[in-house]
């Protein structure tokens, strides 16, 4: 306790000497502990800014960096006690300006309420406010009791007067939401006032009913500017333009509440007043650990600054030296961004640096993290750290069940929308008990530029996919070195999408798959054990255009125990290329099979249905890569925002159509603003991209607003076009990257890339063929190729409880690796001389299908199909209908291979040809 008496209590010179002996000796001990970490506050450096600190460690006075006089409250304000607390938001508190640390052992407790306040009150001296003209930054942190909330003056100027200004950090409640939020609110000389609650009412700004945290505040007033800025935890933030604000006329400092009203319950802790306009990276860190030299400032050109995405560094305080522990850091901003839904889908972004962390990471759903590059960003694991084997832990893990794999009692299909690209995982040496990376993400997510190594080679799992139940989602360009497996991936559900993935030097075995349905393209594997390995009968692999190479006359390339179909595949120093395990079921025995190496043109699997023409073997048609147009600089982005200027009667279609007429390259939505649409856009040269961070197009309400399901075959029901991409030059390419749009029509020659970016409703107006799509890791149920155009989608999750079809075919040639599609919906018609190949495709029928509904539809087309079924209550009694001319034949479920609940169909084809009988 501080008595109110305590500041006019003078010591003894005797005692003094005490002191400052005690002092210096407890001085030298923390030297000896803890170097990094000073006992008093560590003055910013004296010049142009001035600053002021109340540290509350042994008194109430704050410390200046222009004097050594201490700025003691006045004393009609220390009525009774401030009770000093053991509870502080860090142990240590590191200040960027300085890049120094020091100890924080003490937070001043405040126990009033909305309709009493008892604040401690400042005079400040004039030199604060002549050094202030061109801004200032005032930051605390704050910790809410349980029962804290209504309206609270954290710390600020009131206005003593009702004509004077006022400014200050604040609690606003929201009588409509019933909550409350931290936010800030001014008050100009002439009247004009306002309050602002800062994030909105999902976001990690609210208070909450108990377990409040310690929370960072900051407001930034940058004069030349104009803008005035409220900062939550150092990423949520609000700014306003405030023009001529009276910076000598805003009176008394006052700290836990106003002159009679809005108290804090709560405790205060490192209240700080700096004469300059601070970014993020420089407001104070409270930490665990003592760190010093450490710079937040980031330099990323990984996404523009303005995008609304956060930086890991900039916002969240990780270092990305190599030397200092960000676990706590990433932690903390895995915390306040995933799993913010519905208005929030945030993006993370991870500068080039080494992220030194000592235990794991966990993020849940909905967040995209972005590195520099995987020879940039990296994640790396300290030495020996990991170590019990019996429980393992990932260096990250993605996935919205927080246990390990296996802890869900149940199913979970809700882990939705997991993003990571661009990064190294490194799981460093000495940790056999470490995996690379834990991912989990149902119906939408995309691993992209992902190397996950060990260090020393140990380890249990590079990739694993064992959480009940990934997928579906597309990794690509993943690279997988050391570990005793590279990839594991466990459960019958959901499937899983392959491209481009390489695999060296496991222990065990490459790549495991126990159950699951996994298609993969251009695999390159390097090992002496087997590549591949399938557990159990209802395992299915598809594996195209790959290489398997370096293998050991002791082992096997591929060690098969379910379905496989293998195309173009080479292999190199394996006993044999595929060692095919044999299946009993009665009356049909399936023999045990060896496939010698080195090439494999094309192998089925072991029950192959034969459509019209009797084919061998699938269409095999041509695949192409998906183009991938280089990136201008991000300094050359448009941001929508800035044809805000265009918009008329809040309708953003005509600040995109001017971005786009005005010759843009690149333009994107900002995270987590706000637009309407009420015209359609087209689409032209020079745009090459469009970003949306996770944005969705619609119509407004008032221009089309959809009254209850309609069905896809239904085109008066539908949306019209929104966004319309008409460029007639054919060598043109577009991409969209993470934007949704809901109806999204291709009416051009040039190729169109969907990026992670699913289109509610998709359709084709352009006469003969149309431009090239290739669409990856994507949504949506209403696809309509109205002409022959080529096609090639990597993971497609077509799903919908209308009777579809989802997609509809009239003569595009379409290729598809992965595929995931529920509920009671015709996936397929294709028609009109149409060419369809879908490998690797996972369907689980779901609710009441009627009994004439099939799951593919073929008319007068070629048709190859791969796929496996969960069965548990619902099913299609009818596959694949399948008529040619007048001849139609029906593929029912007795033409399965059934495995328990599942049902494969490892290969189907139809070449559109009605041979004599």
């Amino acid at each position: 306790m501080i008595q109110r008496h305590f500041l006019l209590c003078l010591q003894s010179f005797a005692t003094k000497v005490l002191i400052a002996a005690c002092i210096s000796q407890f001085a030298f001990i923390l030297a000896c502990t803890a170097s990094k970490a000073d006992d008093q506050p560590v003055p910013v450096a004296t010049g142009e800014v001035e600053s002021l600190q109340w540290s509350f460690e042994d008194k109430l006075a704050a410390v200046s960096n222009t004097t050594k006089i201490p700025l003691e409250p006045l004393s009609s304000s220390v009525t009774g006690t401030f009770p000093m607390n053991d509870d502080t938001p860090g142990e240590f508190i590191y200040d960027p300006l300085t890049k120094k640390s020091r100890h924080n052992r003490h937070s001043v407790s405040f126990s009033e309420s909305h309709e009493s306040s008892r604040p401690l009150v400042y005079e400040l001296p004039r030199s604060i406010w002549e050094k202030a003209s061109r801004g200032f930054t005032l930051e605390c942190f704050i910790h809410p009791a349980d029962e804290a909330g209504n309206n609270a003056l954290i710390c600020g100027f009131p206005g003593e007067e009702k004509s004077s200004s006022q400014l200050a950090l604040e609690w606003n409640w929201n009588p409509n939401h019933h909550v409350t939020f931290h936010g800030f609110g001014y008050r100009m000389p002439d009247g004009r006032q306002e309050r602002f609650p800062v994030g909105h009412y999902l976001s990690s700004s609210r208070l909450q009913r108990e377990k409040n945290p310690w929370r960072h505040l900051a407001l930034v007033y940058d004069r030349q500017a104009s803008m005035l800025t409220c900062w939550i935890d150092y990423h949520l933030s609000k700014s306003i333009e405030v023009k001529g604000l009276p910076i000598p006329s805003l009176g008394n400092f006052y700290i836990g509440g106003s002159q009679d009203r809005w108290g804090v319950h709560g405790k205060i802790d490192e209240v700080r007043l700096v004469t300059k306009a601070l970014d993020p990276s420089h407001f104070q860190r409270a930490r665990k650990d003592a760190i010093e030299a450490v710079d937040f400032v980031s330099t990323q050109n990984i996404v523009p600054a303005d995008s609304g995405c956060y930086d890991v560094k900039r916002h969240f305080g990780a270092a990305g030296d190599g030397r200092t522990d960000d676990t706590a850091a990433i932690n903390a901003a895995f915390a306040h961004l995933a799993d913010k839904v519905p208005l929030a889908r945030n993006t993370l972004v991870f500068p080039e640096g080494v992220y030194l962390v000592s235990d794991m990471l966990y993020c849940s759903r909905f967040i995209d993290i972005k590195g520099a590059g995987p020879d940039k960003t990296i994640l790396r694991l300290k030495d020996q750290v990991f170590i019990n084997q019996d429980s393992p832990k990932p260096v990250l893990r993605m996935s919205s069940t927080s246990g390990a794999p296996g802890s869900h009692p149940w199913v979970n299909g809700s882990s939705i929308a997991l993003y990571l690209e661009g990064m190294t995982i490194d799981t460093g040496k000495g940790n056999p008990g470490a995996k690379g990376l834990e991912y989990h993400s149902n119906n939408l997510g995309r691993l992209e530029h992902i190397v996950i190594r060990s260090g020393d080679g140990s380890g249990l799992v590079g990739l694993d996919l064992t959480h009940h139940d990934v997928g579906p989602a597309l990794a690509k360009h993943v690279s997988i070195s050391g570990f005793d497996v590279g990839v594991a991936i466990n459960y019958q559900e959901y499937s899983h999408t392959f491209e481009h993935l390489t695999l060296k030097n496991q222990r065990v075995v490459g790549f495991r798959n126990r159950g699951n349905i996994v298609a993969i393209r251009g695999l390159k594997s390097e090992n002496q054990v087997p590549a591949i390995e399938t557990v159990g009968a209802n395992s299915m692999v598809t594996l195209l255009d790959s290489e398997l190479m370096g293998g050991s006359n002791s082992a096997n390339a591929i060690e098969s125990a379910g379905a496989l179909y293998a195309c173009r595949v080479r292999t190199s120093g394996y006993r044999h290329a595929v060692h095919q395990q044999g299946l009993s079921k009665p009356p049909v025995e399936y023999a045990e099979q060896i496939v010698e190496g080195p090439w494999i043109e094309e192998l089925t699997g072991q029950k192959v249905v034969q459509g019209f023409g009797h084919p061998a073997g699938s269409l095999r048609l041509k695949i192409e890569e998906t183009p991938d147009p280089e990136l201008p600089p991000t300094k050359e982005w448009v941001n929508l925002l800035r044809y805000a200027h265009r918009v008329v009667d809040d309708n953003w279609s005509l600040a995109l159509q001017a971005a786009v007429d005005d010759g843009a390259r690149v333009v994107y939505l900002p995270a987590n603003e706000r637009f309407q649409w009420k015209t359609p856009v087209k689409l032209h040269a020079p745009l090459e991209r469009i970003v949306g961070f996770g944005h969705e197009i619609g119509w407004h309400p008032n221009v089309w607003s959809r009254s209850g399901d309609y069905e896809q075959t239904n085109a008066q029901a539908a949306p019209p076009p929104l966004l319309i991409y008409d460029e007639q030059q054919a060598g043109h390419t577009l991409v969209f990257d993470r934007l949704e749009c809901q109806h999204l029509q291709h009416a051009s020659p040039a190729t169109l890339v969907l990026r992670s970016s699913s289109p509610r409703r998709y359709s084709t107006a352009t006469g003969g063929s149309g431009g090239k799509l290739f669409a990856e890791d994507v949504g949506g149920a209403d696809w309509h190729f109205d002409h022959p155009q080529s096609v090639w989608v990597r993971q497609w999750n077509p799903e919908s409880h209308a009777a579809g079809p989802c997609i509809h075919s009239r003569g595009a040639t379409i290729w598809s690796l992965g595929f995931k599609t529920e509920y009671e919906s015709q996936k397929l018609l294709a028609e009109a001389g149409a060419k369809t190949e879908i490998l690797g495709a996972f369907i689980y029928p779901i609710g009441k299908i009627p009994e004439e509904r099939p799951v593919f539809e073929n008319r007068d087309s070629q048709l190859s199909l791969i796929y496996g079924l969960s069965v548990y209550q619902s099913n299609h009694a009818v596959q694949i209908i399948d008529q040619q001319g007048s001849e139609q034949r029906h593929v029912k479920n007795e033409a399965l291979l059934w495995v328990g609940s599942r049902g494969r169909m490892d290969l189907y084809t139809s070449s559109g040809q009605v041979l004599p009988k």
